[in-house]
């Protein structure tokens, strides 16, 4: 048995040689690689997506060692993409991973897709322009796309879920997210997200200057289950079960 082979043997004996072998040759998009993000990531290599391409700026701040499984000690300070690809490639070294420490803007999204073949992207960035321009440009070109609402302000893993944008309640983000792809981009449906119906807690939510922007209280283990949950839809959607 190869290394390969022995690194997926009990994931084949789940999904079957066939859905594997689906796997392994799909190429899909991150676009975020934060609390959600490299949670998400690893999972897809551990479940055996042989092409990663990675986009995320940001370096390792002491802030994200509550939530965010990149941040360590020792990380703190240096490129998350960096931190991405040693990690990725010490679980899987025949990964084929481009990590590029660069944000995804309306001036590069179009041509990073067009120039592409992916066959799933996972949406796990934050600003609402580049999110929305990334999400329409993907349901335009047709290719299937997860997006990560709001883990922020929530406890209740249970009230995690699946569910068309259009379809989601109880999350800012999702909304707006919905108007701004109503009413920017005519889109009012048909793009799939991962989101909490769980109230957000109110008090969870702290303003530490009048007018400064809020800093939202989050969880250690939220960030991970959204994570999760959208590489979990990805492996079965692309294994064909």
């Amino acid at each position: 048995m190869s290394d390969a082979e022995s690194i997926f043997h009990r994931t084949k004996i789940l999904f079957g040689s066939s859905a594997m072998q689906k796997i392994a040759q799909s190429k899909v998009l991150l676009a975020g690689a934060g609390g959600v993000g490299a949670y998400a990531a690893e999972a897809l290599v551990r479940g055996g997506i042989g092409s990663l391409t990675v986009y995320d700026p940001d370096t390792v701040h002491p802030t994200n060692l509550s939530r965010q499984i990149l941040a360590l000690h020792s990380t703190c300070g240096k490129l998350k993409t960096d931190c991405l690809r040693d990690r990725l490639l010490e679980i899987n070294p025949q990964l084929v991973l481009e990590a590029c420490p660069q944000a995804l803007t309306a001036d590069n999204i179009a041509s990073i897709l067009q120039n592409n073949h992916f066959d799933y992207v996972l949406d796990a960035i934050d600003p609402i322009n580049e999110k929305c321009f990334l999400l329409a440009s993907c349901y335009r070109l047709k290719i299937p796309v997860i997006s990560a609402m709001g883990a922020g302000c929530r406890l209740d893993p249970a009230q995690v879920k699946y569910a068309d944008i259009s379809q989601t309640s109880n999350c800012r983000l999702a909304k707006s997210v919905r108007n701004k792809l109503k009413k920017e981009y005519n889109i009012t449906k048909g793009i799939e997200c991962v989101y909490s119906s769980e109230p957000p807690i109110p008090e969870a939510v702290l303003a530490e200057t009048p007018g400064s922007r809020p800093t939202i209280g989050s969880s250690s283990f939220m960030p991970g289950i959204f994570g999760l949950f959208m590489a979990g839809r990805v492996l079965k959607k692309l294994s064909g079960r």
